[in-house]
C-alpha cells in the first residue's frame, strides 16, 4: 500500500487527488479488518455456546407446540400485547430454555432444531408457540424474528 501511494504521490496530479486517494484506501483498509473482525467474534461466540454441557436424557420427550395464526380473541385473552417485545437477526442461535416461553411471531421465519437431532419444527409469522422448559435447541432463523413472549417461571418439565 506505501508502495502505490508514493508512486501516485510521484505523479502529477492536482493536489486534492492524492489526500483522496489515500484516504480511499485507509478507509477500504479498515473495512476489510471489520469484516474480518466481526466474523472471527462470531465463530468464537458460537463456539462458546456450543460447549454448554450436554442435555438432559428427558429432553427427548420435549417439543415446540405451534398454533398457526390464532384467533384475535385468544391473542386478547393471553394479553399478548402487554407481553416484552425481542427481535434477532438471520442466523443460528443455540438456546437452552430454564422455563417455559409463549410467544407470538410478528415477524419471522424460524426452523428450531432440537439439540442432538435433525428433526425441526418450523414456526413463522402470526404463529403463536410454545417451548417447553428444559428444552435445548438450535434457532435457525431465516428471515429477522419479532416477536411478543413471556416466560412462566412456575411451570416444569414433563
Amino acid at each position: 500500500m506505501c508502495v502505490y501511494i508514493a508512486s501516485v504521490c510521484n505523479r502529477k496530479h492536482p493536489p486534492i487527488i492524492t489526500p483522496i486517494l489515500v484516504y480511499s484506501l485507509l478507509i477500504s483498509s479498515f473495512f476489510v479488518y471489520s469484516v474480518f473482525c466481526f466474523f472471527l467474534s462470531c465463530t468464537l461466540i458460537f463456539m462458546a455456546s456450543s460447549s454448554s454441557p450436554t442435555s438432559s436424557p428427558s429432553e427427548g420427550s420435549l417439543s415446540i407446540v405451534v398454533e398457526r395464526n390464532p384467533s384475535a380473541s385468544k391473542l386478547a385473552e393471553l394479553g399478548i400485547k402487554s407481553w416484552p417485545k425481542w427481535g434477532c437477526p438471520p442466523g443460528q442461535f443455540p438456546l437452552k430454555f430454564d422455563a417455559e416461553e409463549t410467544c407470538y411471531l410478528l415477524k419471522g421465519k424460524v426452523k428450531a432444531y432440537t439439540k442432538g437431532s435433525s428433526d425441526y419444527v418450523e414456526f413463522g409469522a402470526g404463529d403463536l408457540v410454545i417451548i417447553p422448559k428444559g428444552l435445548s435447541c438450535t434457532w435457525d432463523v431465516s428471515i429477522a424474528v419479532d416477536k411478543y413472549y413471556k416466560f412462566d417461571c412456575s411451570s416444569s418439565a414433563s
